[in-house]
């Protein structure tokens, strides 16, 4: 994979095993920055990679 210094909703999503509308609702209260270029283009930083790869995840009982 190509180092890239930011990500799409969906190439996020599909990196980190998760579902487009979960990284949106993420963005959305914050629990992952976005950068907006434009009024309708946002990205993802890569560095948020990190931050979501060393949360602890959830599990259903």
């Amino acid at each position: 994979m190509e180092d890239k210094q930011f990500y799409t909703y969906q190439e996020f999503a599909d990196i980190i095993g998760a579902h487009k509308a979960t990284v949106q609702r993420w963005a959305l209260t914050g629990k992952i920055k976005v950068k907006h270029f434009g009024e309708k283009i946002v990205r993802i930083p890569a560095s948020e990679l990190e931050c979501v790869q060393e949360a602890p995840s959830v599990t259903k009982p």
